[in-house]
C-alpha cells in the first residue's frame, strides 16, 4: 500500500510540473501575441485598432478567474 502512495505521490508531482511548465508557456504565447497584435495594431487606421483593443479588453475579463 505505501508502495502505491509513493508511486501516486510521484505520479502527481510529475503531473503538477508538467502543469506550471504549460502554465509557463501560455504565458510566453501570450506575451509573443500581444506583441504581435501591437505591432498589426499599429499599422491600421485609428478606428479599426479602437475596435480590437475593445476586443481584447473584453477576451482578457472574460478569462480571468473569479
Amino acid at each position: 500500500m505505501l508502495e502505491n502512495l509513493s508511486h501516486d505521490r510521484e505520479k502527481i508531482q510529475r503531473a503538477r510540473e508538467r502543469l506550471r511548465e504549460t502554465d509557463a508557456n501560455l504565458g510566453k504565447s501570450s506575451r509573443i501575441l500581444t506583441g504581435m497584435l501591437r505591432r498589426a495594431l499599429s499599422r491600421v487606421s485609428p478606428a479599426t485598432s479602437l475596435c480590437v483593443k475593445e476586443a481584447d479588453s473584453c477576451q482578457r475579463r472574460a478569462l480571468q478567474p473569479g
